[in-house]
């Protein structure tokens, strides 16, 4: 015998009396304690009163359950005083008796009865939620809600205020999806997406910024304050926004100069009514046809998606006659979305198309980031569940013939049009994350550089004489493209006869002539094979992307057999971290290498370093070209360098390389090194 105090976001406190041990707490009628929200699970937790102790079992629901602000997957006791989270209330626990004029049997005394036993309750409409309970109202109990053949499905609406740090937070709020017999594993609460935000920085946390007809999810708990909002012209209730903190970086390929945290709240209104009405439409779907084959082949056949397709048509006229769809959604829209993602590769279909898009992000299910250039946005609808992402995800690698072994937690693969897709799901972890990267491709000359401010006339000069004297020259830069950018421009130096050999992992660089063969490392572990096939093939110049694995191996080893003319590229901040990082990348892959002698072979394998870095204004320069100098204090000197004004100047030292290249026939004025230039 116990009694159960409910508080519902946004709404008043509650007392439910029971007279037996165990009571049952779910969605649907049925259950002891019904709770009629949709991101509450049909049968959702169990509350067990034993040995004077309080026990709650979570029932594999969907968006789970939790105590004090920690799910719980186990039976978990509780205390007095402890908050169970269950979708949109809070739980607390007391021993407890049935009111007086109670039925010894267990029978609840009437609602009128209880209404006028129980003093008037305090109306919560903008003031934030209890944070402590209010004097205990007279004993009196209060009858159940009545039943409802299917509960209205409508976005959350609350009003909530920060708690103090020594009181747990609520769990993030979650979407309807309550049908655990379709979901494989269980997932987090969702946080919707926002469309077309403008990823700015947000300013600072503590400062109140309401931004009409939006909604942002809760964080997680502790996370960060909120603040009231309007839900959208002419309503009457208040949603909850975060003041969002500045979002860490969405990707490597999004350019440091790019904005990347949300301003105002992450969603609009009319965005996460369209997502909810998504997730409860596919949420029906499930009800009415069995969804399981999809799970041991994501690819339908014809009658599972013409069923299917039934399905979600039926569905979603139901919705619309039943009131369920929110008010502005275009259920058909909604329908289409979901026939996509349950035979079809969803929203990314679309966006693999479009080939202005760099990039897709997708750190969750619900979030997903669009990168278009250097702007960055979030789609208006990602997918409905986990179980849906990792569905596609399977689907993505079907398209090229290898479908993910079981336990491989990290699906890489090289999808047609030449986009990468980097998959990791369980048990590598414990949700799916996606990423899609199309590779940008650089195509520029030396003057279209010099010109663009990335490097000065007499920078272009000397390297152009490195390439035409066939010196070998390691690039390092920030970023593939940025490394990209500089090797392109060099090619496009070098006369159209001459045979050159361009090796990449991904297709970022063109080959500007007719005479340039161009080849691809599918793997990282096909490195060292297709640097070979390069060396063989004889070129006069070998150009070399950024390889990883082994390939920086291969590379020195292309430079021990003789080759010339080497214009390699490594990924590192600094050209003090890119030799660093080269070396021990050598000392992995080759045995028996010592760190010393590896920092020794690459400062003898190349005759010119050049570093990118990218200045306050974001765009990518090439910031220092030095030459090997094989001191142990200073390994490399400088021969151009950035200012601490930012201009280009060279430091007076005429590079030791420069009566090489002379010999060879190669123009170099002596002049370019003079200091101050």
């Amino acid at each position: 015998m116990f009694t159960v105090i409910i508080s519902e976001k946004g709404g008043s406190e509650r007392r439910e009396f029971y007279d037996k041990n165990e009571v049952s707490v779910g969605r649907v009628q049925g259950n002891d304690l019904m709770l009629p929200k949709g991101n509450v699970s049909k049968h959702h937790a169990r509350l067990l009163f034993r040995d004077s102790r309080f026990i709650v079992t979570d029932l594999k629901s969907t968006n789970g359950t939790y105590v004090n602000g920690r799910k719980i997957a186990q039976a978990t006791p509780v205390r007095e005083g402890d908050k169970v989270y269950i979708g949109d209330f809070v739980l607390r626990l007391e021993p407890g008796h049935i009111a007086e004029g109670a039925s010894q049997q267990g029978h609840l005394p009437s609602a009128p009865a209880v209404l006028a036993a129980q003093p008037p309750l305090p109306v919560l409409s903008s003031a934030p939620l209890i944070t402590s309970p209010p004097a205990a109202p007279p004993a009196a109990v209060t009858a159940p809600p009545p039943a409802a053949p299917r509960p209205q499905v409508a976005p959350p609406a609350y009003v909530a205020a920060p708690r103090p740090p020594s009181m747990p937070a609520p769990p993030p709020v979650d979407l309807p999806r309550s049908r655990p017999q379709t979901v494989s594993l269980p997932t987090r609460p969702p946080m919707p997406s926002a469309p077309q935000v403008s990823l700015a920085p947000s300013g600072t946390p503590s400062a109140p910024q309401v931004a009409p007809a939006a909604q942002a999810p809760l964080p997680p708990p502790g996370a960060m304050p909120s603040i009231a909002m309007p839900l959208g012209q002419g309503s009457n209730v208040s949603a909850v926004a975060p003041v969002a903190p500045p979002r860490p970086s969405i990707g490597p390929t999004m350019p440091p100069h790019a904005q990347r945290s949300v301003t105002g709240a992450r969603e609009a209104a009319g965005s996460a009514a369209r997502r909810l009405a998504l997730v409860t439409l596919m949420d029906r779907v499930s009800d009415v046809i069995n969804l399981s084959p999809l799970r041991a082949n994501p690819v339908a056949d014809d009658k599972l998606a013409g069923a299917i397709d039934r399905a979600v048509r039926e569905q979603a006229k139901a919705m619309r006659d039943e009131g369920e769809s929110p008010e502005g959604v275009d259920i058909e829209a909604v329908a289409r979305d979901a026939l996509k993602e349950l035979v079809a590769l969803g929203p990314l279909a679309g966006l693999l198309e479009d080939e202005t898009v760099n990039e897709i992000y997708c750190c969750r299910f619900d979030t997903m980031s669009v990168q278009r250039g250097v702007q960055a946005t979030y789609a208006e609808v990602a997918f409905s569940s986990d179980e849906s992402l990792r569905r596609i995800i399977t689907r993505l690698a079907l398209q090229v013939g290898s479908p993910p072994l079981e336990g491989e937690g990290l699906v890489v693969r090289r999808l047609p049009r030449g986009v990468t897709m980097t998959a990791v799901v369980p048990p590598f972890s414990g949700q799916a994350v996606l990423a899609l990267r199309r590779p940008q491709r650089a195509e520029s000359t030396l003057e279209e550089s010099v010109r663009g401010g990335l490097l000065s006339r007499a920078m272009a000069s000397f390297l152009e004489a490195c390439v035409a004297g066939r010196a070998n020259v390691l690039v390092v830069a920030e970023s593939g493209l940025a490394a990209a950018n500089v090797q392109s421009a060099l090619m496009a130096s070098i006369p159209p006869a001459d045979r050159t050999v361009l090796v990449q992992e991904h297709e970022m660089v063109s080959a500007p002539n007719a005479g340039a063969i161009a080849l691809t490392v599918p793997r990282p572990s096909d490195a060292q094979s297709v640097m070979r096939a390069a060396s063989l093939l004889g070129g006069d110049r070998l150009f070399i992307g950024p390889l990883s694995g082994g390939g920086m191996v291969a590379v020195a080893d292309a430079v021990a057999s003789g080759s010339g003319g080497v214009v390699a590229s490594a990924l590192a901040p600094s050209l003090r971290q890119g030799l660093a990082r080269v070396a021990a990348q050598l000392v992995l892959g080759r045995a028996g290498t010592t760190l010393d002698s590896a920092k020794d072979l690459v400062l003898e394998s190349f005759d010119v370093f050049v570093e990118v870095s990218r200045g306050p204004d974001g765009r990518a320069r090439v910031t220092r070209i030095a030459e090997s100098w094989g001191e142990k204090a200073n390994p490399t000197r400088d021969i151009f360098v950035v200012d601490a004004n930012g201009q280009f100047e060279a430091t007076g030292n005429v590079p030791r390389i420069l009566p090489m290249l002379v010999a060879a026939g190669v123009r170099a004025d002596a002049s370019l090194f003079k200091k101050g230039r």
